[in-house]
């Protein structure tokens, strides 16, 4: 299996702010000082219905310039829009309120990593947590920042915090599993995974990251039917199509490899993506080559190489994949792969 380590950080982090914003909106409906503009807003946004939310939230903090709990709101509203700008501003203008209010930090956090700002978020979450130490879900969001960043010591040390706190979120495990697969430590992230689909077998994440494991385990089968299920469950998600897709077309056993599945899963990952994502495009090459179309297999594959940064690790693999394919060979993956570590 090609190497890979977490999935794109704005849709899982969306899930880590909605959670945020779960306790916080719980906190503020229940507040005796809300207004009704603040009730309102609270109503439009369990709906999803941002716009409306925004519009109140506004109409509140004319009222009120003082309430931190309106920006706070409003700013959840616009970075679920992904208004990321307007966010920040809202929470920072929250923190300026109240400095020691830990839901503005946690949530301005999110959107900084979400941006990409990791340092930023990290500093964020540790006000947050100096303020509110029990907080499990900041924990999790600053250990995924920490594992953003390739620290997964403190990764994992956040993680086992959050789940120390509340061992309910299937997420968490997903995430600390990652963390593992960083390390190569292949049993403990089976074992995290096995624990994500067991608190959110309706995932398809926790499925399709416990396949890619399995995969890289060189546990074909068990691969197969755990990537089929997140398909069952999210027939358009693209990296349980790609990997799958990569299975098909590169694994070592021959009663695995279909050309043709391979040719067709990954090629609906490329359209979902609008073939700007390298790697699937490199998916895809490797399905013509098992397929034995080597003159498109070469096509791709030298749309991935270009496409590629080459100062990424997969770049080289790549080139030398496009070299396979120019001397009408096709890809396959190990038959051993290294995932023995030695643990107690």
């Amino acid at each position: 299996m090609k190497s890979r380590f977490v999935l794109n950080p704005k849709g899982l982090m969306l899930r880590l702010l909605q959670a945020l914003a779960t306790v916080v909106f719980v906190h503020q409906s229940r507040a005796q000082s809300a207004d009704d503009f603040l009730k309102s807003a609270l109503a439009c946004s369990d709906q999803s219905d941002w716009d409306c939310a925004i519009r109140e939230t506004t109409k509140a903090i004319q009222a009120d310039p003082q309430n931190d709990r309106a920006y706070i709101t409003r700013g959840h509203a616009y970075a679920s829009k992904r208004d990321w700008d307007r966010a920040l501003a809202d929470y920072g203008a929250a923190i300026r309120l109240d400095p020691k209010n830990a839901d503005a930090y946690d949530m301005r956090a999110c959107v900084y990593e979400m941006t990409g700002n990791l340092d930023s978020a990290i500093a964020d979450f540790d006000k947050a947590l100096k303020f509110a130490p029990d907080n499990g879900v900041a924990y999790a969001a600053r250990g995924y920042a920490y594992s953003q960043k390739r620290d997964l010591e403190r990764a994992i040390s956040d993680f086992n915090e959050s789940i120390k706190r509340d061992s309910r979120h299937g997420l968490v495990y997903v995430w600390r599993g990652d963390a593992y697969i960083g390390k190569g430590e292949w049993a403990k992230a089976t074992a995290d995974y096995d624990e994500a689909v067991r608190l959110s077998p309706a995932d398809p994440l926790s499925w399709n990251q416990r396949g890619y494991c399995y995969a890289k385990q060189g546990l074909w089968t068990n691969a197969v039917a755990d990537l089929n299920h997140a398909l069952t469950l999210d027939p358009n998600d693209t990296e349980a199509l790609n990997e799958l897709a990569w299975v098909r077309a590169t694994c070592p056993d021959a009663w695995q490899r279909d050309g043709g599945e391979a040719v067709h899963l990954a090629t609906k990952a490329c359209n979902a993506t609008d073939w700007k994502t390298p790697y699937y495009i490199d998916t895809l090459a490797a399905a013509y080559a098992e397929s034995g179309a080597f003159d498109k297999a070469i096509k791709f594959q030298q749309d991935a190489v270009s496409a590629e940064s080459s100062t990424n690790a997969a770049y080289r693999a790549m080139q030398q994949r496009l070299e396979l394919y120019r001397q009408h060979k096709p890809y396959r993956e190990s038959a051993h792969p290294a995932n023995l570590e030695k643990q107690n």
